[in-house]
């Protein structure tokens, strides 16, 4: 039980909410567990430290973070539902995550299973995908700002050192001072450098994620975040690289993935792209030219290579959304459809990191629409996790088979009810998806939309002949 002598707002009730435990706290804000009265709903209540309340700087800051999460509607982001002021206290109101963050989790277990390693960062990437088009750069990924919910979603919190990429005006950034936690964030962000852009969350998101994944030698994970751009010749604090650990714990098939997208040796990691790329094989200058966007080099890099190193060039070029390099691979001879670890092909990549012009390009160089992980993953479903409609719609005009089922045993419809996004369930209906397909627990589209609740999609359903 908290020491409520000790924080006089445990207890206390500001506007429609009673305070109740003390949930954290950080540099910019401390947050409580509340209670709405009127919703009765459990929210969590961040609250401006009082010895900031007379800096107008920190009082814009605190409430720039409130709106820019605000203007955010994800499924893998934190919400804020209300903002305000009262007496003496600035405040922010956020969906309550009952769970513990990634940090705890890993403190806990050491380590991450790779599925689960994979599943966290799909969610994390496309949740980032999607406030990069917002124009907002969170600055500060790291597993304390990750959020397991008990139900098991993965959540982003603590936008409160995030940076809309379109500001205008004079930053409220302090001149000279570093923001972010120095373990996680990127070399461009250690520098001071204020024109950051999506690149910095792979900076943050690699260093948080691919070293953690490799030093603990889980190869899929591992796979998943080389092929979205993670840097492998980046350090930890420790001055260790991703191959330097993987090389430690005698993780061989990890080291050869690294070398093939382009790792250096602990030694040579600080040397330049270019001093790097002349040390390099073949075959790694050819990864390291596309992975820095370097044209000019990527038509005689890729001449004479395999089809194993042209398909690893392509996974990359097509997750960073590259479409020069990519025609270039293609003409080489790569294939979109040459499978991975676990059947994860490059059209796959491409479809997750939802690059629409990527994934027509690369159907219309045979990519198989209907390629399939061994996890169940296929593209009209990642197309659907991703909230990308359009992609969704170019699948299913280009082969697609519309009743293909993939992760849990369902259905592109049946995915697209449980996850909550009818705009593409609706799509898939009237497109003629079969609405009585069942899944291997007996559920069809119909039941999961009235276990959800989504009345417009079970009147939809009925419509097109779905039986109760």
């Amino acid at each position: 039980m908290a020491d409520t002598n000790a924080d006089p707002l445990i207890g206390c009730q500001i506007n429609h909410y009673v305070i109740g435990r003390r949930l954290g706290q950080g540099g910019m804000g401390v947050v409580y567990q509340g209670r709405h009265m009127t919703l009765e709903r459990d929210v969590a209540i961040k609250f401006l430290p009082a010895n900031l309340l007379a800096n107008a700087d920190y009082v814009e800051r605190f409430f720039r973070e409130a709106r820019a999460a605000a203007h955010l509607n994800h499924p893998n982001i934190i919400s804020v539902q209300d903002a305000g002021t009262e007496d003496t206290v600035c405040y922010f109101v956020m969906e309550y995550v009952e769970g513990r963050d990634l940090a705890q989790l890993l403190k806990e277990h050491n380590q991450f299973s790779e599925g689960d390693a994979i599943r966290y960062g799909i969610k994390v990437a496309n949740a980032m995908a999607y406030a990069h088009k917002a124009n907002i750069i969170h600055r500060d990924i790291k597993p304390e700002n990750l959020f397991l919910s008990n139900s098991g979603e993965l959540k982003v919190g603590d936008l409160g050192l995030a940076k809309q990429t379109d500001e205008q005006g004079a930053s409220l950034t302090m001149s000279g001072v570093v923001v972010g936690t120095p373990y996680y964030i990127s070399p461009e962000q250690i520098r001071g450098a204020k024109d950051l852009d999506a690149r910095n969350f792979k900076g943050a998101y690699g260093n948080t994620a691919l070293l953690q994944s490799l030093g603990q030698g889980q190869l899929a994970a591992a796979e998943l975040l080389i092929g979205r751009g993670a840097d492998c010749n980046t350090r930890n604090d420790r001055g260790e690289t991703a191959l330097t650990l993987a090389q430690q714990k005698g993780c061989n098939k990890i080291v050869e993935a690294l070398q093939k997208a382009g790792a250096m040796p602990g030694a040579t990691a600080g040397k330049s792209v270019d001093a790097r790329t002349k040390d390099a094989s073949g075959k790694a200058a050819l990864l390291n030219a596309v992975g820095t966007g370097n044209l000019e080099a990527i038509p005689a890099l890729a001449k004479g290579q395999d089809a194993e190193t042209l398909a690893q060039a392509l996974k990359l070029a097509v997750t960073a959304g590259s479409i020069e390099p990519i025609k270039v691979l293609i003409a080489a001879g790569a294939n979109p459809n040459t499978k991975f670890y676990k059947n994860w092909t490059p059209f796959l990549f491409a479809v997750q990191a939802g690059h629409t012009d990527v994934i027509h390009l690369l159907l219309r160089s045979s990519a198989d629409a209907n390629a399939k992980t061994d996890d169940g993953w296929t593209p009209l479903i990642l197309a659907i996790r991703s909230g990308r409609n359009e992609n969704v719609q170019l699948l299913a005009t280009s082969g697609a088979d519309l009743n293909l089922k993939g992760v849990g045993d369902n259905t592109p419809l049946m995915d697209a009810v449980s996850q909550g996004q009818l705009v593409a369930a609706e799509y898939l209906i009237r497109k003629r998806a079969s609405v009585n397909a069942k899944n291997s627990r007996g559920e069809t589209a119909l039941i999961l939309a009235q276990q959800r609740g989504h009345a417009k999609i079970v009147d939809l359903l009925k419509q097109a002949g779905a039986k109760e």
